[in-house]
């Protein structure tokens, strides 16, 4: 059979690992651990902890945010 390899982890991962564990028992958006670690984190990230690293995935929560897009504008040119 073969031997299970230890998973490593960079920095980001690092990081966010830590400030799980010190809050262990809390759950939080990838928004607020974004905010908490000071870089982005996306859920790809995550989805690593969970698998490698003990991470759970608590109930959903409703947030509520406003969004900024860029649109066109559309009219006619003076002559």
């Amino acid at each position: 059979m073969a031997e299970k390899k230890a998973v490593e982890f960079n920095d980001n991962q690092t990081k966010i690992l830590s400030y799980l564990k010190a809050h262990a028992g809390e759950r939080f958006t990838l928004a607020q651990i974004s905010d908490a670690v000071g870089f982005d984190v996306k859920s790809g990230t995550i989805v690593k902890l969970m698998k490698f690293a003990g991470v759970t995935k608590g109930e959903p929560v409703e947030i509520e945010r406003k969004t900024v897009a860029k649109v066109n504008t559309y009219g006619v040119d003076a002559d």
